[in-house]
C-alpha cells in the first residue's frame, strides 16, 4: 500500500506512552517518531479475563473452546459471512509461516487500545490488538522519502547491526522507532555456531540502515484482533490481515 504524498500536518506525531491513560507528544532523542507499547485492557477486568482465557485456549490449542469467544457476526479478512466456520477451519490450517492460532496469540500478547474507528463497527467501542495496529498514529512524519508505511520496532534497545550476523558491529540501538523495512521479507543467516538468525533489512540512510532480528519489528498491516461486547461478554468481533490503520481517524 502506498502512502499519500501529502499530509495535513507533516510535522505532527503523537506517541502513546506506556501509561494506559497518558497521551503526550514526544520524540526520541534522535528526533525520530516512535510508538511505545500500550495496553488499555486493564481498564476492563472482564476483558482481561476473556483475553487470558482466549489465549490459554489458543495455546493448547482447544478449538472448541476458542470458538466460544468468537462472535456470531465476526468479520474475517473482509470476507462476507458466515465467518465462524472459516475461522474454525483456519485454526487447524496454515496462514503463511504460522497457523491462525499463532497469529492471534502474537497479536493478543502485544497489548492494544480501545477504539471507535478501527474495530468491526465504526462508532462502537471495541478493543483492538496489537497496539501496533490500534495505536498507530493517524499522522506521522515520513523520516525518508518512501512510498511505504513504516513498521514499528517493538522492543527496547534493539541492536541495528552492520551485517546480517548477530555478532556484527552495532551501529546504534533502536527503541520503539518507526522504521522502513525492506519489502523482500524475512531472511536468515547462519551465525558462528551454524544456527539460523532470522533478520529484517532496515532501508534508511546513513547510520539507520542495517539489520535487526526479524521478530523485533512488526508491520501495522499484520494480523489484528478486535473484541467487543456481545450479550454482556467480550468476544472476538474482527480478525484481519493486510489492513493498514486508517489515516483519517
Amino acid at each position: 500500500m502506498s502512502a499519500p504524498r501529502s499530509q495535513k500536518n507533516p510535522r505532527l506525531f503523537i506517541i502513546l506512552l506506556t501509561s494506559i491513560v497518558s497521551l503526550e507528544p514526544i520524540r526520541a532523542n534522535t528526533g525520530r517518531p516512535m510508538l511505545a507499547p500500550i495496553d488499555q485492557a486493564s481498564l476492563e477486568p472482564e476483558l482481561i479475563a476473556a483475553r487470558t482465557s482466549l489465549l490459554n485456549s489458543l495455546r493448547i490449542p482447544d478449538v472448541d473452546q476458542v470458538m466460544r469467544f468468537i462472535a456470531d457476526d465476526v468479520q474475517f479478512d473482509g470476507l462476507e459471512g458466515p465467518n465462524k466456520p472459516r475461522i474454525q477451519r483456519g485454526l487447524r490450517g496454515r496462514f503463511g509461516e504460522r497457523n491462525l492460532a499463532e497469529h492471534l496469540i502474537r497479536a493478543l500478547t502485544l497489548g492494544g487500545t480501545f477504539t471507535t474507528t478501527r474495530g468491526s463497527r465504526r462508532g462502537a467501542r471495541e478493543f483492538c490488538a496489537p497496539y501496533v495496529y490500534s495505536a498507530f498514529p493517524a499522522e506521522y512524519d515520513h523520516v525518508i522519502e518512501n512510498d511505504d508505511f513504516p513498521w514499528v520496532v517493538i522492543g527496547k534497545h534493539v541492536p541495528l547491526r552492520s551485517r546480517p550476523d548477530p555478532g556484527a558491529p552495532v551501529r546504534r540501538y533502536l527503541s520503539y522507532d518507526l522504521v522502513y523495512v525492506s519489502p523482500t521479507g524475512s531472511n536468515a543467516a547462519r551465525n558462528r555456531d551454524g544456527r539460523l538468525w532470522p533478520y529484517r533489512v532496515i532501508e534508511e540512510p546513513h547510520a539507520l540502515a542495517g539489520f535487526v532480528p526479524a521478530d523485533s519489528v512488526r508491520d501495522p498491516k499484520d494480523y489484528h484482533v478486535c473484541l467487543g461486547s456481545r450479550s454482556a461478554h467480550w468476544q472476538v468481533t474482527e480478525i484481519a490481515e493486510g489492513v493498514f490503520p486508517s489515516l483519517r481517524d
